[in-house]
């Protein structure tokens, strides 16, 4: 683990609470699913997708358009080992979904699109979009995504940035919103803003990595303040953001 990432893992584990400590009887059942872990027959092959991408050697000109901005020659298996999700929390975004069940899914930051597809197999086709800035990692994402049969995702070879002026076709309304990228508060503060302007009662937000550093805490907190905000859970890679009004403010830190 990160040296910057130990001490808030550290206090994560000192003050996460388990399920059974979680007194909110919507938080409950949300958590109890989505906490269940198991695997179905279908995960299989997007596993064996990650092992392909794990194993490529071939060098791509890798564009980071986030913490670590810059122009990058490595291997493609180094983007996969540094970027890719491991399957324990591919397979909570499939349960998420799964669960949630929303007409709409947005995501920023689809690099080789495993977390994608897991989410595009739990959405039973409804409408995925999803955002990469990076022309060859998109590139790579659209055949993966071509190859395992999750053609009726839309990939949008776009910053973050881009794609808000963009504003895809201006939804009236989000479902499902995950931001995985672009790792840095200001980004993430103004990425959330976006998108609450267009919430719903029943919208869900998730933010990867919160922990990652300072900056990510800091905007994790702000995002937990909002005044829209009623209940937020701390998976420690995953912040999960519920506006429910009927829900009273409430931060679980849940151990997972």
């Amino acid at each position: 683990m990160h040296c910057i990432v130990l001490i808030p893992y550290i206090k994560y584990i000192l003050t996460a609470e388990t399920l059974f400590r979680v007194h909110s009887p919507f938080a409950y059942n949300f958590l109890n699913i989505i906490t269940k872990d198991r695997r179905i027959p279908e995960f299989d092959a997007i596993e064996g997708l990650r092992s392909q991408m794990l194993q490529e050697k071939r060098i791509i000109n890798f564009i980071d358009y986030g913490a670590r901005q810059g122009i990058y020659s490595i291997p493609l298996k180094s983007v996969a080992s540094r970027s890719l999700k491991k399957p324990k929390y591919s397979r909570l975004l499939y349960r998420i979904v799964k669960y949630l069940s929303p007409e709409s899914i947005i995501e920023f930051g689809t690099s080789l699109g495993i977390s994608t597809c897991y989410m595009y197999l739990a959405s039973e086709t409804k409408t995925l979009t999803t955002v990469e800035g990076c022309s060859e990692i998109a590139e790579i994402a659209a055949k993966n995504f071509k190859t395992k049969g999750c053609d009726k995702i839309h990939l949008i070879n776009k910053t973050f940035d881009e794609a808000i002026q963009q504003d895809f076709g201006n939804p009236q309304a989000v479902d499902l919103v995950f931001i995985d990228g672009n790792h840095t508060k200001e980004a993430t503060i103004r990425y959330f803003e976006y998108f609450v302007s267009k919430h719903h009662n029943n919208s869900v937000f998730m933010f990867d990595d919160i922990h990652w550093s300072k900056g990510m805490e800091e905007a994790w907190l702000y995002i937990r303040s909002h005044q829209s905000v009623t209940t937020t859970i701390d998976l420690f890679q995953l912040g999960i953001v519920f506006f429910k009004k009927e829900l009273s403010k409430q931060n679980f830190i849940i151990r997972y």
